[in-house]
């Protein structure tokens, strides 16, 4: 009885260790399978339809332009993937109309800090604010101390902020 649990040990050992010992080999396309996909272009077919001798077949994905075009998965209310449109501002329009409010100014005379809409800006500074979940990016070229106001650039028109007084 001994003998032939250890023939079967044996045996089942045997078959593990050249399971784990044989060499993987990576699928190789033979020149035949590299024509097919020219082949298949002919016919207007497309060359990713279709596996060809064990080859990992490679997923593309595109962006959908338009909600009739696909939904982001994960998100499927979302109309991040479709982009915004593109205006292009007439001549002689103004910017629009966008609420910044200077929050508070502190600092050292040498470095003055200014705070619109919860964003901290020093002199000649390029950051972006939230407003109305939107992320508008503007410049802060001055900030004066004295006067309680502060210099900034927000769609190539310059605009001055004063201290909200309480």
């Amino acid at each position: 009885m001994k003998s032939t649990t250890l023939q079967i040990t044996a045996a089942v050992a045997a078959i593990a260790f050249t399971a784990f010992a044989a060499p993987a080999t990576p699928p190789t396309i033979t020149a035949s399978a590299k024509a097919a996909p020219a082949l298949n272009k002919q016919k207007g077919e497309t060359a990713n339809a279709q596996r060809v001798d064990g080859a990992i077949a490679r997923s593309q994905f595109s962006l959908p332009r338009k909600v009739a075009e696909g939904r982001d998965p994960f998100f499927p209310n979302s109309t991040r993937p479709y982009g915004a449109e593109v205006t292009t501002k007439a001549v002689g329009e103004s910017t629009p109309e966008v609420e910044f409010l200077l929050k508070g100014i502190s600092g050292t005379a040498e470095q003055p800090l200014a705070i619109i809409n919860n964003t901290t800006f020093t002199t000649g500074e390029e950051n972006e604010v939230i407003i109305k979940s939107k992320r508008i990016k503007i410049r802060c070229f001055e900030i004066n101390m004295t006067t309680g106001t502060v210099l900034i650039e927000y769609a190539g028109s310059r605009r001055q902020l004063k201290l909200q007084s309480h």
